[in-house]
């Protein structure tokens, strides 16, 4: 039986650049500024950062992805075989993911006033981002989504395979959603704010009216 080999490391530089052949791994870098990591064999992959800028973690066999960052300004991911990456960014100034992602994201940016999400390979996603103001969600490959951003003035949601479309947004004055052919957009967006969904055979829905699971 082949014994399974793990990490537990936590850096103390500003610049870490990290590689390691560890089957799982667990890493802090509490005051780094950018962390750039190559986890050649982790199936999970745990990163907790309280400083950190910028992030680029390359996984390639990760099937679960961890991401905690306090003040984050940038996150890459490449997992292409992650079946979930759960993502806690409260004060993000921007976060964007791109490249091959999980087939389900979770993304908490709570206070961050400005979310780019890019996730081209994601079956579903969810946002959480009471403060932001401004919120575009790229998920091509998305049958469901779910975003709540309470202050987002501007929601701009390409998902053109998804329905239902979940959105909790009361205060929101540009909504733009690109959805699949008889889609379901279910809103509280505000009957004042500029609405654009497309295509024309979408339906839209109070959200007070949406009885399914989120």
């Amino acid at each position: 039986m082949i014994a399974l080999v793990a990490v537990l490391a936590c850096f103390t530089t500003a610049y870490v650049t990290y590689t390691s052949p560890a089957s799982s791994a667990v890493f802090c870098a509490p005051v780094a500024l950018t962390l750039t990591a190559t986890l050649k064999a982790a199936s999970f992959v745990n990163a907790t950062l309280q400083m950190g800028d910028t992030i680029t973690l390359t996984a390639g066999a990760a099937d679960t992805v961890i991401v905690t960052a306090i003040n984050l300004n940038t996150l890459t991911l490449n997992t292409p075989s992650a079946t979930l990456i759960n993502v806690t960014a409260p004060v993000a100034i921007i976060l964007d993911l791109s490249g091959p992602i999980a087939a389900t994201v979770h993304l908490d940016a709570s206070l961050s006033p400005k979310v780019t999400l890019n996730a081209e390979v994601a079956g579903v996603v969810y946002i959480t981002s009471a403060a932001s103001q401004t919120v575009y969600l790229t998920a091509p490959n998305a049958t469901r989504t779910y975003v709540r951003a309470i202050e987002g003035r501007t929601i701009n949601i390409d998902a053109h395979k998804a329905s239902p479309i979940i959105v909790d947004a009361q205060n929101t004055n540009t909504f733009t959603v690109t959805c699949a052919d008889n889609c379901d957009v279910y809103d509280n967006v505000p009957s004042t704010a500029t609405k654009t969904i497309n295509p024309a055979s979408a339906h839209e829905f109070a959200l007070s009216t949406f009885s399914g699971p989120y």
